[in-house]
């Protein structure tokens, strides 16, 4: 297995060293904190989003600090992933269930996860 070597910002060394930690456990804490799932739920239903973590990777995801005229460059893989994700919104539509909406879009993000990790 080959090691990457990655270089952090300023702004990221600092805040591990305000925390004290390593960066692998900062990006561990945040990253267990987001629920594309539950997510995906709670804004079907109109449920506030009060998870600081997720609503600021959600500003991320969603082109937080993107020029207006950038688009992403998407493979075909990822057009089909985001098209079943808008068909499975369109789907739920009538479903009240917050925990059942979460359940579905599980599957759906572990799908495409598995589909990521076996291209590799």
């Amino acid at each position: 297995m080959k090691t990457q070597h990655c270089s952090f910002t300023k702004d990221f060394t600092v805040l591990c060293e305000l925390h004290n930690c390593y960066p692998t456990e900062l990006l561990q804490n945040f990253m267990s904190r987001i629920s594309l799932a539950e997510m995906e739920a709670k804004t079907g239903l109109s449920i506030k989003n009060e998870n600081f973590t997720m609503h600021f990777f959600m500003k991320i995801v969603r082109g937080f600090g993107l020029a207006d005229d950038e688009t992403p460059d998407l493979n075909e893989d990822e057009i089909v992933f985001l098209l079943r994700t808008e068909q499975l919104r369109v789907q739920l539509y009538t479903v009240r269930s917050e925990q059942k909406r979460i359940a579905l879009f599980k599957e759906l993000y572990h799908k495409r996860y598995l589909q990521i990790i076996n291209q590799n």
